[in-house]
């Protein structure tokens, strides 16, 4: 049997062993004089340092030996290695995808891979196509970038949406810029949803000594916040059908589908914006307005906007909403203000300010929206957190052949509900008498 020999790094540790005890043993002579034990000991260390020394020149040859019969039984050239090409896939752009989902069923088959991405990117595919969509990214301060460099043949050159959520809430914000500054909820349900209604304004602490108690016999009083609770319920709205026909679709591959997009999602954002404004629901049976919220106080008179008028109005708001609140007027209320809210060089008080490729106009800090569903002569103040919009996080078109036949009809669809939460002073109107 060959003989087994320690590893050269095991010997060399045992080296290093043996040569701390040495030492220990040297140090400790250095100031006393040595024992007949540490001389005995010291002859007995020397002589494994000389045996662990001759066991590691033995076992580094044995190494080397292992390694040279090693490389004498490899082969001189390595066996090739054969690896198949990935093919390249085409990546299909979120206008690309929705042209093949509206297409779907009623023209050319969809082969599996284009169906994959579809799916991966959000299309449920059958009988009517449906497209997940962040509703809440309507709002300005949720919507940071929704747009990519696009990348081809001349990489850099355009910013392509994402996807069809970003393409869908950027038509909506441009539409209405109204939606921009609320806080839209998009859930996956359309179930009615209770929210609670908190106004402590009128309460605060007081002396456990005020109305004649004292510290051992404190008087506290009962101060119960006020609060009420609203539910707040989504409803499904139709853009109408679009009609078109297969020749029309068949000359304009994606510019017309992506026309149907963008035409769906301006009548969408209108009727927000109508019912935003004017619904006379009460959240859980119908949509609740802005309008159907308000507090009216005493009217600006004279006939004529003024800075005081207004800047008074404002300052109204109690401090806990001041911050936030936003304007709102009409088209010809704006443009009344804009002819009557100047200094005495005709300067106007207004600034104009640009956000998200949105403009808009602020007076006193405050900013202004203007929407043609207003009511003229008059000025509303909110604050958009009180404001209540849900939605279901999906948009979806149906394709309908036989009703429209040798036509193709395109419907979309969508859902969502609003309603007002506001605690008492959050919303607020003017009027202007003459």
């Amino acid at each position: 049997m060959a003989k087994q020999f320690r590893a050269s790094e095991e010997v060399s540790a045992l080296i290093a062993q043996v040569q701390g005890q040495v030492d220990a043993i040297k140090s400790k002579w250095d100031s006393a004089e040595p024992t007949p034990e540490d001389v005995s000991k010291m002859n007995e260390l020397v002589s494994q340092l000389e045996t662990l020394a001759q066991e590691q020149q033995l076992a580094t040859a044995e190494e080397r030996l292992q390694k040279f019969r090693a490389s004498q039984e490899e082969p001189s050239r390595p066996a090739p290695k054969f690896t198949v090409p990935a093919q390249a896939k085409k990546v299909l752009t979120p206008g690309e995808l929705f042209h093949s989902a509206l297409r779907h069923g009623f023209r050319d088959p969809i082969d599996n891979e284009t169906q994959y991405r579809m799916k991966r990117a959000g299309y449920d595919i059958g009988s009517n196509v449906t497209f997940k969509t962040d509703f809440s990214l309507i709002n300005s301060k949720k919507r940071k970038q929704y747009r990519t460099l696009s990348k081809g043949a001349n990489p850099g050159n355009d910013l392509v949406f994402e996807n069809y959520s970003n393409n869908v809430v950027e038509i909506m914000a441009l539409q209405s810029p109204l939606l921009s500054v609320l806080n839209i909820e998009s859930t996956d349900n359309g179930n009615p949803t209770t929210y609670f209604t908190l106004d402590d304004s009128a309460n605060e602490s007081t002396d456990i000594t005020a109305s004649g108690g004292s510290e051992l016999s404190p008087t506290i009083p009962d101060k119960d916040v006020s609060d009420g609770k609203k539910k707040c319920g989504i409803f499904t709205i139709t853009s109408g059908y679009q009609k078109v026909t297969r020749q029309e679709l068949s000359d304009s591959y994606v510019k017309l589908e992506g026309d149907f997009q963008r035409w769906s999602a301006t009548r969408h954002a209108l009727k927000l914006e109508r019912d935003i404004v004017l619904g006379n629901g009460n959240g859980e049976t119908g949509r609740e307005g802005l309008l159907s919220c308000d507090t009216t106080v005493t009217p600006i008179s004279g006939g004529a906007w003024t800075y005081a008028g207004l800047k008074n109005f404002i300052v109204g708001f109690d401090t806990r909403y001041r911050a936030d609140i936003v304007l709102l007027v009409s088209e010809a209320t704006y443009a009344e203000m804009a002819a009557d809210l100047v200094d005495e060089n005709e300067r106007s008080y207004f600034d104009i300010n640009i956000q998200n490729d949105q403009e808009y106009t602020t007076f006193f800090g405050k900013k202004i929206f203007v929407s043609k569903y207003m009511s003229d002569g008059m000025v509303l103040g909110f604050d958009p957190n009180y404001f209540v919009v849900r939605t279901k996080d999906t948009q979806s078109f149906d394709v309908l052949k036989e009703k429209f036949y040798p036509l193709l009809g395109y419907c979309g669809l969508m859902d969502f509900g609003c309603m007002g939460n506001f605690p008492t002073g959050a919303c607020k109107s003017i009027a202007l008498t003459s």
